[in-house]
């Protein structure tokens, strides 16, 4: 139950986080890179929480979302996406600075490709939050790594961790 965990006096209680208006400078700006299956999912998650991430994609998928827009059907809630910006990852960001959260939801085959252009979008304080399908390519480093510490996985070049990471 949630009143279990609750404090037990008003006094305790931590009020819940205030809610922003759209178009307010305060306002934590996300950006998904990756518009496939993962990356349009967790975009109309955030849609219906009231943000307005900016969709990264490429090719025929950017020119879908920039013509027709994105309509998803989620828990039997139609989720309009067709307000949110798509961009292409080349461009790089389209405010005056990269966004404060940046989703990663390419495939770890696709990261050596995206690496230019994923950097465009990464600030000082931007958040990084991969949601990558396979094996991440920091799995073998570290001291939790356990065996597999210091190996190298094929999939992701060594040059590229070493430059990029």
């Amino acid at each position: 139950r949630v009143s279990s965990v609750m404090p037990s006096s008003t006094n305790d209680a931590v009020p819940p986080p205030a809610k922003r208006a759209r178009g307010n400078e305060d306002e934590v700006s996300v950006a998904v890179y990756g518009c496939g299956a993962v990356g349009l999912s967790i975009a109309g998650l955030l849609i219906k929480a009231g943000r307005r991430p900016t969709l990264i994609a490429r090719g025929k998928k950017l020119q879908k979302l920039r013509t027709k827009g994105l309509e998803m059907q989620f828990a039997g809630q139609l989720m309009d996406c067709r307000s949110c910006e798509a961009i292409d990852p080349s461009q790089g960001p389209p405010a005056a600075e990269p966004p404060r959260i940046l989703l990663l939801c390419l495939k770890g085959h696709q990261m050596v490709a995206a690496m230019t252009d994923l950097l465009r979008w990464v600030g000082p304080r931007t958040t990084v939050v991969a949601m990558q399908n396979g094996i991440p390519y920091w799995y073998c480093q570290g001291q939790g790594a356990g065996p597999a510490q210091g190996k190298a996985l094929p999939s992701l070049p060594q040059d590229v961790v070493e430059r990029f990471v």
